[in-house]
This record gives C-alpha cells, sequence and structure tokens, in this order.
C-alpha cells in the first residue's frame, strides 16, 4: 500500500433506485447501489462510482476485503482526510 492510500471500509445495498452515498457512519461509508449482487455487476456499479466521485483513475480502487459481501474493504488512492472530505461533499 502507498503512503498515500486509504482503506475505505463500505456497506453496499444492492438493488437500489439509483447510486448513491447515504450516510457517512464511524469510518464506514454506506452506499446505495443500483445493481443486483449477482455476477460482480453491483461492484463494478460501486467502482465506477467511486472513481467518479472521488476523481480516481478506476483502474487504481482495489477491493481487498469482502467482493463477494455486502461489507467491503476498498483501497483507494487518497490520504484519509482528502477521502473523507470528498466523500462528505456527497452527503
Amino acid at each position: 500500500m502507498a503512503k498515500e492510500d486509504t482503506i475505505l471500509e463500505v456497506k453496499v445495498r444492492p438493488n437500489a433506485s439509483k447510486t448513491n452515498i447515504c450516510g457517512l457512519k464511524s469510518e464506514i461509508a454506506v452506499i446505495d447501489v443500483a445493481a443486483p449482487p449477482e455476477e460482480g455487476r453491483a461492484n463494478q456499479v460501486l467502482l465506477n462510482y467511486l472513481a467518479k466521485i472521488l476523481d480516481v483513475p478506476k483502474s487504481k480502487l482495489l477491493i481487498v476485503r469482502g467482493e463477494a459481501s455486502r461489507q467491503k474493504w476498498i483501497k483507494i488512492p487518497l490520504a484519509k482526510d482528502e477521502l473523507w472530505q470528498r466523500l462528505s461533499e456527497f452527503c
């Protein structure tokens, strides 16, 4: 993990009507995902969304834990303070 990388813990709620952050609680981002949890679709929508709102390349995002779970750890190439500042703009 590079010096500026942060692991973001995410609670994913699939099958939502639209993809958006619905809360930041105790350093966990709760994100609704407008895709079913089948064949990695929800993961792809989640990574696309995070790349867009955080303004980072999707190729730099990595699910390091929980690929088949609703609780995920995602490695993001941002310092922790910057990551939380950017996320809070969308809540």
